[in-house]
């Protein structure tokens, strides 16, 4: 009953699901096989492949698309952006390691420009910064061959709530600086953790939980790509 009441919560306050766990009790109660490879390994859970099904029969012509997890999931985009149409592709739960399989949706929107955050799952579930950026590069190089323009923004640590992202913060400043290095997927990198986590790990001003984002935020991101929008970055190939 106490599991059960600690994973409603993380449910509830940090988008965090149980798949496994579920997966473990079905595979029990029938009799299959657990499959105890690490969840980025594995295809992502039916409720990531309902919402990327929803997305590829429901596209709509943008201006901007917004590519990531839960930290950009949950926002209101059309919103905090009035002056673009924006198409918010975000996932909860995303990771990295399965951005590459759900482009066709984030294609057909025919955006100018594709806004990349992501990186925190796939530290917290114990994925190298190289592999994280990897995933991430080819990402951008497919969005850029369709036309697209890119900018990555700079994937944020945990603050000290989330006591549960472990080694999490040293991954995430190494994925930082290869995004910054390596340019060779032709996207721009924009660092926002001057302003969210200029220590290292993302101030309690602008996340209640430790790892989302509030309003305060929020607002952060959602002004760094307007300003970006209305600056021309690396032409599409």
């Amino acid at each position: 009953m106490v599991t059960g009441y600690v994973w409603g919560h993380l449910a509830v306050t940090r988008d965090m699901f149980p798949y496994p766990q579920i997966a473990a009790i079905r595979a029990a109660a029938s009799g299959e096989t657990i499959d105890e490879r690490p969840a980025y390994e594995r295809d992502p859970p039916l409720a990531n492949v309902e919402r990327a099904t929803l997305f590829a029969h429901h596209a709509k012509p943008a201006d901007l698309v917004i590519v990531g997890d839960s930290i950009l999931a949950r926002v209101e985009w059309r919103d905090l952006l009035p002056q673009v149409e924006v198409a918010n592709r975000a996932i909860a739960g995303d990771y990295a390691a399965w951005l590459p399989r759900r482009l066709e949706p984030i294609i057909e929107t025919g955006a100018d420009e594709a806004f990349i955050l992501i990186g925190i799952n796939d530290a917290v579930a114990g994925r190298s910064a190289q592999e994280i950026h990897g995933d991430i590069a080819r990402t951008a190089a497919v969005l850029r061959r369709a036309g697209m323009g890119v900018t990555i923004l700079s994937p944020l640590p945990c603050g000290a709530a989330a006591t549960h992202c472990g080694e999490a913060a040293q991954t995430i400043r190494e994925l930082n600086r290869l995004l910054a290095e390596n340019r060779d997927h032709g996207a721009r990198y924009l660092d926002v953790r001057g302003t969210l986590a200029p220590q290292g790990a993302l101030l309690d001003r602008y996340s209640d939980d430790g790892v989302h984002l509030n309003l305060e935020g929020i607002e952060v991101i959602a002004g760094a790509i307007g300003a970006a929008s209305q600056s021309p970055g690396p032409e599409a190939s």
